[in-house]
Protein backbone atom coordinates (compact mmCIF):
# COMPACT_ATOMS: atom_id res chain seq x y z
CA UNK A 1 0.00 0.00 0.00
CA UNK A 2 2.87 2.31 0.72
CA UNK A 3 4.14 1.96 -2.84
CA UNK A 4 0.73 2.54 -4.36
CA UNK A 5 0.09 5.77 -2.43
CA UNK A 6 2.81 7.85 -4.19
CA UNK A 7 1.61 6.60 -7.58
CA UNK A 8 -1.99 7.55 -6.81
CA UNK A 9 -0.91 10.98 -5.56
CA UNK A 10 1.07 11.57 -8.76
CA UNK A 11 -1.84 10.48 -10.93
CA UNK A 12 -4.26 12.74 -9.09
CA UNK A 13 -1.84 15.66 -9.33
CA UNK A 14 -1.53 15.13 -13.09
CA UNK A 15 -5.31 15.07 -13.49
CA UNK A 16 -5.77 18.24 -11.48
CA UNK A 17 -4.04 20.30 -14.16
CA UNK A 18 -6.07 20.13 -17.31
CA UNK A 19 -4.23 21.02 -20.51
CA UNK A 20 -4.93 24.52 -21.76
CA UNK A 21 -6.08 24.91 -25.30
CA UNK A 22 -4.50 27.59 -27.43
CA UNK A 23 -7.15 29.58 -29.25
CA UNK A 24 -6.15 31.20 -32.51
CA UNK A 25 -7.96 34.35 -33.56
CA UNK A 26 -9.31 34.07 -37.09
CA UNK A 27 -10.24 37.18 -39.04
CA UNK A 28 -12.88 36.65 -41.69
CA UNK A 29 -13.16 39.44 -44.25
CA UNK A 30 -16.67 40.62 -44.83
CA UNK A 31 -17.92 42.32 -47.95
CA UNK A 32 -18.38 45.99 -47.28
CA UNK A 33 -19.26 48.34 -50.10
CA UNK A 34 -16.44 50.71 -50.86
CA UNK A 35 -18.68 52.98 -52.90
CA UNK A 36 -21.98 54.43 -51.87
CA UNK A 37 -24.49 56.25 -54.02
CA UNK A 38 -23.14 59.52 -52.63
CA UNK A 39 -19.69 58.68 -54.03
CA UNK A 40 -20.92 58.21 -57.60
CA UNK A 41 -20.64 61.48 -59.56
CA UNK A 42 -23.76 62.99 -61.00
CA UNK A 43 -24.33 62.06 -64.63
CA UNK A 44 -24.05 65.08 -66.95
CA UNK A 45 -26.91 66.20 -69.16
CA UNK A 46 -25.77 65.04 -72.59
CA UNK A 47 -27.61 65.92 -75.77
CA UNK A 48 -30.05 63.39 -77.10
CA UNK A 49 -30.12 62.03 -80.65
CA UNK A 50 -33.18 64.15 -81.44
CA UNK A 51 -31.36 67.30 -80.29
CA UNK A 52 -28.40 66.46 -82.54
CA UNK A 53 -30.74 65.99 -85.53
CA UNK A 54 -31.94 69.58 -85.22
CA UNK A 55 -28.42 71.07 -85.24
CA UNK A 56 -26.62 72.04 -88.44
CA UNK A 57 -23.12 73.19 -89.37
CA UNK A 58 -20.94 74.82 -86.74
CA UNK A 59 -23.50 74.48 -83.97
CA UNK A 60 -23.51 70.70 -84.53
CA UNK A 61 -19.70 70.47 -84.24
CA UNK A 62 -19.65 72.75 -81.19
CA UNK A 63 -22.38 70.68 -79.49
CA UNK A 64 -20.46 67.48 -80.22
CA UNK A 65 -17.31 68.97 -78.73
CA UNK A 66 -19.05 70.15 -75.53
CA UNK A 67 -20.83 66.82 -75.22
CA UNK A 68 -17.52 64.96 -75.55
CA UNK A 69 -15.83 67.15 -72.91
CA UNK A 70 -18.69 66.51 -70.45
CA UNK A 71 -18.52 62.75 -71.10
CA UNK A 72 -14.71 62.62 -70.68
CA UNK A 73 -14.92 64.56 -67.41
CA UNK A 74 -17.64 62.21 -66.12
CA UNK A 75 -15.65 59.10 -67.13
CA UNK A 76 -12.51 60.42 -65.39
CA UNK A 77 -14.47 60.96 -62.18
CA UNK A 78 -15.92 57.43 -62.39
CA UNK A 79 -12.49 55.90 -63.03
CA UNK A 80 -11.05 57.81 -60.06
CA UNK A 81 -13.76 56.36 -57.80
CA UNK A 82 -13.11 52.84 -59.12
CA UNK A 83 -9.36 53.17 -58.61
CA UNK A 84 -9.97 54.46 -55.07
CA UNK A 85 -12.16 51.43 -54.33
CA UNK A 86 -10.41 48.61 -56.19
CA UNK A 87 -6.88 49.92 -56.54
CA UNK A 88 -6.80 49.64 -60.33
CA UNK A 89 -9.09 49.70 -63.30
CA UNK A 90 -10.61 46.30 -63.99
CA UNK A 91 -10.30 46.75 -67.74
CA UNK A 92 -6.97 47.03 -69.56
CA UNK A 93 -5.92 50.35 -71.01
CA UNK A 94 -5.90 50.65 -74.79
CA UNK A 95 -2.66 49.91 -76.61
CA UNK A 96 -0.28 52.78 -77.20
CA UNK A 97 0.38 53.66 -80.85
CA UNK A 98 3.77 51.93 -80.66
CA UNK A 99 2.16 48.74 -79.33
CA UNK A 100 -0.40 48.36 -82.12
CA UNK A 101 -0.20 44.99 -83.86
CA UNK A 102 1.41 44.99 -87.27
CA UNK A 103 -0.92 44.65 -90.25
CA UNK A 104 -1.18 41.19 -91.70
CA UNK A 105 1.13 40.54 -94.63
CA UNK A 106 -0.41 39.04 -97.77
CA UNK A 107 0.26 35.35 -98.22
CA UNK A 108 0.88 35.66 -101.94
CA UNK A 109 1.59 38.39 -104.39
CA UNK A 110 0.83 38.35 -108.10
CA UNK A 111 3.76 40.50 -109.16
CA UNK A 112 6.51 38.24 -107.81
Amino acid sequence: MRQVLPVVVLLLAACAQSPTRQVDAVEIPTGTPCLTLADVPEKPQLLTTDAFKTLRGDSFVTALWHDRLKRIDYEEKLEARIIKCVGKLPIPAPLAPTQQPEPAKPRWQFWK
